[in-house]
């Protein structure tokens, strides 16, 4: 049955990350510059922090396996995430307005993507063994992740690693033009 779960999180997280690199780099970036408007700068620094949680939840939870003290971090993480991820939602609606608001299919992708997010902790969690939730446990478990988590959990790592540090180097408005340069003209 474990098993079974993680790899029901892990098809979860795939597919989370495919639509969230879409939603972060297509919508955030390319089409609507999130980082270039005084309006969605806020926005976009919320993007950026979830950005990091999101990246130290895949290490904790999926590349690696914890119990303990570095679990409850990535607890902590989700916990935060979800903070965020409020404030972000609650932003949003003024953020987006002189955008002309958030248009339908991207907050279809929100909902999608976020769905899939938590889905992904929700069952990675529920897997694990419940003395591991102990802040006194064993730190390293010695479970057997499926290689498919793992591989999946690496390379999502590292996309979301590029984009959280891509969302930083944006804030620059030099990079941020620079950045408008390379990338084809979306009009």
């Amino acid at each position: 049955m474990e098993q079974t779960i993680i790899l029901s999180a892990t098809i979860s997280l795939l597919i989370f990350g495919i639509i969230g690199i879409i939603d972060g780099f297509y919508y955030h970036l390319w089409k609507f510059n999130l980082y270039k408007h005084k309006e969605t700068r806020f926005e976009h620094i919320t993007h950026t922090i979830r950005a990091f949680l999101f990246l130290g939840m895949l290490f904790l939870f999926f590349i690696n396996d914890y119990g303990g003290k570095l679990f409850l971090l990535g607890v902590l993480f989700v916990i935060i995430d979800l903070i965020v991820l409020i404030i972000d939602l609650i932003a949003e609606e003024n953020s987006r307005e002189k955008l002309g608001g958030l248009p339908h299919i991207e907050y279809i992708v929100h909902v999608i993507a976020n769905a899939l997010h938590f889905t992904a902790i929700a069952l990675i969690l529920v897997a694990k063994p419940l003395e591991y939730w102990n802040y006194n446990s064993t730190t390293i478990l010695n479970r057997n992740f499926p290689e498919l988590t793992h591989l999946i959990a690496v390379n999502l790592a590292l996309g979301v690693f590029l984009l959280a540090i891509l969302h930083i180097l944006l804030m620059n408005k030099r990079i941020g033009k620079l950045f408008e340069k390379l990338i084809p003209n979306k009009n």
